[in-house]
């Protein structure tokens, strides 16, 4: 083994245990994850006596329209 492949076999070998070690690179979190939206984050709104979790009323209204729980003349009101 010759002089210029020894070298690269140690320089190789340094780089994989500095690599293996946590402490070198570490550089925090690649992403910052936002915090889902629960449903107790949102407002309740009262449509015949059931309630919906949404933001506003035009999404409570369409919540109501695929359960089945509105009809034409019904009141989405909000819950305090």
């Amino acid at each position: 083994m010759n002089r210029a492949r020894f070298q690269l076999l140690a320089t190789a070998a340094m780089m994989m245990v500095a690599a293996s070690d946590k402490k070198l690179f570490d550089t925090g979190p690649s992403k910052v994850y936002a915090k889902p939206i629960t449903k107790s984050d949102l407002p309740r709104w009262d449509v015949n006596g059931e309630i919906i979790y949404a933001k506003d009323e035009k999404t409570a209204t369409k919540y109501a329209k695929k359960r089945g729980l509105w009809r034409p003349g019904t009141i989405v009101k909000p819950i305090k």
